[in-house]
């Protein structure tokens, strides 16, 4: 691409370098197949009700209060990533894999499009 350079410290990443550039890398105990992004919450839609993620990756999230209730471990949650709170930004499905003492759970995507989670990504 025009103005794009793959190599040297000074050149911009092609799109997908920048992208993936992103991720925090695991280190220490944090040893996951994917990289966690930390410093960039998703906010979500589901059942009518709006949440914030603590972390997530490609494979997964952790949601912020999630209703006690709901977070059984094995239930399906299903919603929609939402962009600046209101706009789709795409759906997802996932299942409950970890309950958390702080309130939160971790999710695993059962169902993420492509599409949803370059979305998810984009600044």
């Amino acid at each position: 691409m025009a103005g794009e350079t793959t190599s040297g410290g000074s050149g911009k990443l092609p799109g997908f370098k920048r992208l993936l550039a992103r991720f925090r890398r695991p280190s220490g105990s944090d040893q996951r197949q994917h990289p966690r992004v930390y410093d960039r919450p998703l906010k979500l839609l589901i059942d009518g009700r709006r949440y914030k993620t603590l972390d997530w990756s490609m494979s997964g999230m952790r949601i912020a209060g999630y209703p006690a209730a709901a977070a059984v471990p094995n239930a399906t949650v299903a919603g929609t990533i939402l962009a600046g709170g209101q706009v789709k930004r795409g759906e997802f499905v996932a299942e409950v894999v970890r309950v958390l003492p702080d309130g939160s759970v971790g999710v695993r995507f059962v169902k993420l499009w492509s599409e949803t989670f370059i979305s998810m990504s984009a600044r």
